[in-house]
């Protein structure tokens, strides 16, 4: 440290990287193109690329705001811009592969499918927003899209690796229909879901998180596909999962009350 003329040390300014404030912003364009390839490869019928990039576009996503925090280089352009994006890679990408999937006639279901979805991760992103302005909290409010639209993804590829035809089989076309339309309302619900980067990897054991990260790779070797989709269909479980048991325990509260004999009930 440089003294000062009059004796008092010069504190130690955060060192600056030079260019380290396009990083964010590049991060984010690679996650906006990446869902741009997913759209023209799910035009094409190339639906297990698409899929692909999805998720590719999933880790863009959630690369670009730790590398803002850790170069400290964070804008409110970096925040709008990553909305931006994620409209694309985890709204119309994602909907537009399930409708091309599900309906390649484009019938009317596929396409109000895919309004409903895209207009839900819309107002997701933008609750979103107003909220990240008022204060930043351990949680999310509502399901994240990337979250929903990996599970999605993560469905096509199990698909594919078994070689599943869904034109021969309704039952499962109506049910990935009705999980694509949950999966669109949880993204609007006040459903809290964890946020994972906050609570496990800023708080956490590096040492046990590390460990958690090798047997997630190791089972990602073996079965990619099963062990994407069980990582996101489990985090999307574990949202409800506290409100229903305190729907429960109010249930069970109510039921004993009402068991309990009042004054005027009691006979000598």
């Amino acid at each position: 440290m440089r003294p000062f003329r009059n004796g008092l040390k010069k504190p130690l300014q955060p060192k600056r990287y030079r260019g380290a404030h396009l990083l964010p912003n590049l991060l984010t364009c690679s996650s906006i193109a990446c869902g741009l390839l997913a759209i023209i490869y799910t035009m094409d019928g190339k639906f297990e690329l698409a899929s692909w990039m999805i998720l590719v576009a999933f880790v863009c996503d959630g690369l670009d705001g730790k590398v803002a925090k850790l170069f400290k280089v964070s804008s409110p352009l970096g925040v709008e811009l990553d909305s931006l994006g994620d409209v694309i890679s985890f709204g119309v990408a994602p909907s537009l592969l399930l409708g091309r999937m599900l309906y390649p006639e484009w019938q009317k279901l596929g396409i109000s499918l895919i309004l409903v979805y895209v207009l839900c991760t819309a107002l997701r992103l933008a609750r979103y927003n107003v909220m990240t302005h008022i204060a930043r909290r351990p949680h999310f409010t509502g399901l994240p899209c990337p979250a929903a639209a990996g599970l999605l993804t993560s469905l096509v590829l199990m698909l594919s690796f078994y070689n599943v035809d869904l034109a021969h089989i309704r039952p499962l076309r109506v049910g990935i229909h009705i999980l694509t339309v949950i999966l669109a309302v949880l993204m609007v619900s006040r459903i809290r879901y964890v946020d994972l980067a906050v609570r496990y990897v800023e708080r956490g054991n590096v040492f046990n998180h590390s460990v958690v990260l090798a047997l997630g790779l190791g089972l990602g070797a073996l079965h990619p596909q099963i062990t994407l989709f069980c990582c996101f269909a489990g985090y999307i479980i574990l949202g409800p999962l506290p409100l229903l048991k305190m729907n429960k325990l109010k249930v069970e509260e109510g039921t004993e009350q009402g068991i309990q004999p009042t004054t005027g009930d009691l006979k000598p």
